[in-house]
This record gives structure tokens, C-alpha cells and sequence, in this order.
């Protein structure tokens, strides 16, 4: 039944497979597991879209509620208890929540899949960075219980060294949003012959691009790049957008980037009907933070330049192609005109590809990595 657009469940659920905890995203998840049966799936609602009212007459809920003493955990937990699955996966990786309900649950496995570039709790800079609010400083390392989905083989030895929490398994994977709207088209393919020499990613922190204290400035990529172009008017650059066309931060960020470049670098806002890659694959280079689309532009063979706009080094693949801090323009410029004149197979040939490639271990994509694992796990 229905109850002010929530969706109000009375009899509990019978078993199935397979768990998505969170509605967020749950159809790129469907998508990566394509080869289960879909009736096998059910997908539970943790932003309130939903209430399970039978959760709260299961005896699971009231033992919880008393040892927990947390409602929310005992209510989700009587949830996954009527339904049994085998595996709980989840697109929301730094959440608290779904950790702890990992700790309650021993008969399922737990997967994370990791949306974009996260700083781990070992990686604390001492305070906390207030620009990168999101990431996992919120979590301690007890919460750590589950299959990770989205680290290098890089990234993995460096963790097991530095962290004092088990990972269960490993893959490498991208952003399984864009991996699913990329490589669903028909014509997946780098041009030889790009449009632009340079493109920039945008940054979803733009708010009139006001300065932050605890990191270095974003204005000074562009500064970077206003130089390049100043020394050189025959480059083509064009600036990608994070906000769409009706996000009421485009306007402005536009109005910005043409008075700041003066009118000679295209903007582009991003089409929520289309995936950016499209755009970058037109570009020889493109740069931008630590970005988790530049993960996906390096799986599919466009090359990168990455500036650490944190104040410190961190861990990541990136430090081994890239900045591991801050350049000096010199250095910047440098780098660009290297990468920009050096062969494709060159560039990717720098370095070991395995221990970075995010997209496409053994030759498959991200998709069809976490669709392997999960189909694997639940055949054995």
C-alpha cells in the first residue's frame, strides 16, 4: 500500500539472492548482474522511500534493538533476516550504516562498489579535509568487513601494508555508472584524430569558485591552463562541466569559465542522457583533481594529467603517471606538451597497465568484473 508516495509493506519478504541495499543507482547494478535471475533480486530502500512495517514485529528487531540499541540497524537487519540472501551489495560505499549491518549479518557477503575516489580513515591528513567531507574519514576501520570493489592491485598492496583492517577480495573497477552508459553504446572507440588538444574536467565543488582554506587553489589549474593558451592560441581546449544545463550552478560556472578564458575555450554542461566520455574521448589529453571520470578515460585510452589539489600527497595509482603534489607551472607545462606529443602507445606503455586499470581486468569491463564475482560467489 501507498502512504504519501511511501510504499508501505506489511507482509514480510520471501527469500532471494541477492540484496541492493539502497535504491541510489540500483539499475547499474542490475546491469552488472545480468546474469541473475532478475526475480532473485530485491532491491531495499534506506531514504525513507519505503517502510517495512513488518521489521518491527520480528523477534531479530527486538534482540537487536536491546544489543544494538539502535533502532535503524535493528530495523534493517530484520529486514535482510525474513529475506536470507546470499549477497548484499550496495552502490553507497561510505555509509556507516551498511557497515555495521555487515557485523550483524554472518551468513551473506557484503560488497561495496566505490563510486568515486575515497581517502581511507588510515589516510587522515590530522584534520579533516572540508572539501573532501564525504569520503571515508567518517568511517573507522572496524567497518571494514566487506568485499571491496574498486581498488587497484596498486592500491591493495599499499593498503594491506597501511591499514589495520582485512579486505576480503579485490577487482578492479571504475565508475560502474559510466561504465554502464560507455560501453552500452555501439561505437566504444577513441578517434585517432581528436577535435582538442585539451580538455578540463569541471569540478562539482564550484560555488562561484570561491577558495578554500584547506586545499590548494582549484583557480590555479586554470591559471595553469589560461597560460597555455595565452602562449599558444592555436590550442583547442574545452571545459566539461559536473552540473547539467538546469542545475542552477551551470549558469554561473559558465559565466565564469568564458570571463575567465576569455570566450576562447568551449563550455560544455553535462547531458544527463549521455555519458561525458563521449565528449573527452575528443580530446588528446584531459585533466582535471583526482577525479574518479579520469579513472574511466585512462580504462578506455585517453590520456591524463591529474593535479592533487589536496594538501599532501595520498595513495592512489595516480601518483605513479602523474602529480603526487601540486606542479609548478614549469613542471605543468612540461608535462602537458610531453603527453600531448608522445604516442598513445607509448603513454600507456610508461607503466605496468595492470596496476592501473580500473575498468577492464582480464579484458572485461566493470560491469561484467562485478557481474563475474557476484555470479561466482553465488554458484559457490
Amino acid at each position: 500500500m501507498n502512504l504519501l508516495n511511501t510504499k508501505i509493506y506489511l507482509i514480510p519478504f520471501k527469500k532471494k539472492k541477492v540484496v541492493i541495499f539502497d535504491r541510489v543507482n540500483a539499475d547499474f547494478v542490475r546491469q552488472a548482474l545480468h546474469s541473475v535471475d532478475p526475480r532473485s533480486i530485491i532491491v531495499i530502500d534506506s531514504r525513507r522511500e519505503s517502510i517495512y512495517l513488518f521489521a518491527f514485529f520480528s523477534l531479530t528487531f527486538f534482540r537487536l534493538l536491546i544489543h544494538k540499541r539502535n533502532i535503524a540497524i535493528a530495523y534493517y537487519c530484520s529486514i535482510i533476516k525474513y529475506i536470507s540472501p546470499e549477497i548484499i551489495i550496495t552502490y553507497i560505499d561510505n555509509n556507516p550504516r551498511f557497515y555495521e549491518i555487515s557485523k550483524c549479518i554472518e551468513k551473506s557477503k557484503f560488497y561495496a562498489i566505490q563510486n568515486g575516489n575515497r581517502f581511507l580513515y588510515n589516510d587522515s591528513f590530522g584534520t579533516k579535509v572540508k572539501r573532501y567531507k564525504h569520503c571515508y574519514f567518517i568511517l573507522r576501520p572496524i567497518y571494514y568487513p566487506v568485499t571491496y570493489l574498486s581498488i587497484s592491485d596498486y592500491e591493495t598492496n599499499t593498503y594491506y601494508k597501511q591499514c589495520d583492517f582485512q579486505f576480503k577480495n579485490i577487482i578492479p573497477v571504475g565508475s560502474l555508472a559510466a561504465a554502464c552508459r560507455y560501453y552500452k553504446s555501439s561505437f566504444p572507440s577513441v578517434p585517432l584524430k581528436p577535435k582538442y588538444d585539451l580538455g578540463i574536467i569541471g569540478d562539482t565543488h564550484f560555488n562561484n569558485l570561491t577558495k578554500g582554506s584547506d586545499t590548494l587553489d582549484v583557480d590555479l589549474l586554470h591559471s595553469y591552463v589560461r597560460l597555455l593558451k595565452q602562449e599558444d592560441d592555436n590550442l583547442q581546449i574545452f571545459y566539461l562541466s559536473k552540473f547539467e544545463q538546469s542545475n542552477i550552478n551551470s549558469s554561473d560556472e559558465k559565466y565564469y569559465i568564458n570571463k575567465f578564458f576569455d570566450n576562447k575555450v568551449d563550455y560544455f554542461s553535462r547531458d544527463s542522457y549521455s555519458d561525458s566520455l563521449f565528449l573527452a574521448i575528443d580530446s588528446k589529453v584531459v585533466i582535471g583533481t583526482c577525479t574518479t571520470f579520469l579513472r574511466e578515460a585512462y580504462g578506455i585510452g585517453i590520456k591524463i594529467i591529474a593535479l592533487n589539489t589536496l594538501p599532501k600527497s595520498h595513495l592512489g595509482p595516480y601518483d605513479q603517471i602523474t602529480h603526487k603534489h601540486f606542479p609548478t607551472y614549469k613542471d605543468f607545462k612540461d608535462d602537458f606538451y610531453k603527453t600531448l606529443n608522445m604516442k598513445r602507445c607509448n603513454y600507456f606503455n610508461r607503466v605496468a597497465f595492470d596496476a592501473l586499470d580500473y575498468n577492464s581486468k582480464q579484458g572485461m569491463s566493470a560491469i561484467e568484473n562485478i557481474g563475474n564475482l557476484i555470479t561466482k560467489d553465488l554458484n559457490n
